[in-house]
């Protein structure tokens, strides 16, 4: 297959999205074992967020060329699942859980901004809302900082934007010659450090986040 994002459960489990079989794949941490957990419905899955408190995962579906992308959410031990926001969106693509698990905020590629897609105290998906725009040019992935900002990495040109909603965007990092940051899809924290997959290479990148204000 060809995977994209990948999301890992409290026991180790691993949640893949894989582009050639359109589906979502299950690596069993106790048994070394891959399998096809999911595939209702989806046509690009890219990005999988987990919800173990309320037992469901999330995955965005990229679909760009008609504007129909959205998000799908499947039951975590059996797999069943579908459509579970319907909105049209600009190429649904990484995906963050907001604090508390109210909601997810979803990158749209092709509209440059990140929206907000509320989770309803019945399971339910609100309705979506603009969070910010003007992510130039590609944004692809994000992800949640310990402070409540949002990082956005962004695909072309390479570079990673920070979101406060108290000073709005700004460009944190960027590499003009694609070369460290090299066109850099998801991205995620552990402690002080921030790792980026890089498209354009074949590395991650690890960015000390205590050198940055």
């Amino acid at each position: 297959g060809f995977l994209l994002g990948i999301a890992f459960d409290s026991a180790g489990n691993c949640f893949a999205c894989d582009l050639r079989h359109s589906a979502i794949f299950r690596w069993d941490a106790a048994t070394a074992d891959m399998q096809r957990f999911a595939a209702s419905g989806i046509r690009v899955p890219n990005y999988p967020v987990i919800d173990e408190a309320r037992g469901w995962l999330y995955v965005s579906d990229s679909v760009g060329e008609d504007n129909r992308s959205g998000i799908f959410r499947y039951d975590l031990k059996t797999s069943e699942g579908g459509l579970w926001c319907s909105e049209a969106m600009a190429f649904a693509n990484g995906m963050a859980m907001a604090p508390g698990g109210n909601g997810l905020y979803v990158v749209e590629s092709h509209a440059a901004c990140v929206s907000y897609v509320p989770i309803r105290a019945d399971g339910t998906a609100g309705p979506r809302r603009l969070v910010v725009d003007g992510v130039n040019n590609v944004p692809d992935g994000v992800a949640l900082a310990p402070d409540g900002s949002l990082f956005i990495s962004c695909y072309e040109p390479s570079r990673i934007y920070r979101w406060r909603k108290d000073s709005g965007l700004e460009v944190l990092i960027e590499d003009p010659a694609a070369t460290t940051l090299a066109h850099p899809t998801n991205i995620a924290f552990k402690g002080d450090k921030l790792y980026t997959a890089n498209l354009g290479r074949w590395h991650i990148t690890e960015i000390d986040l205590r050198a940055i204000s």
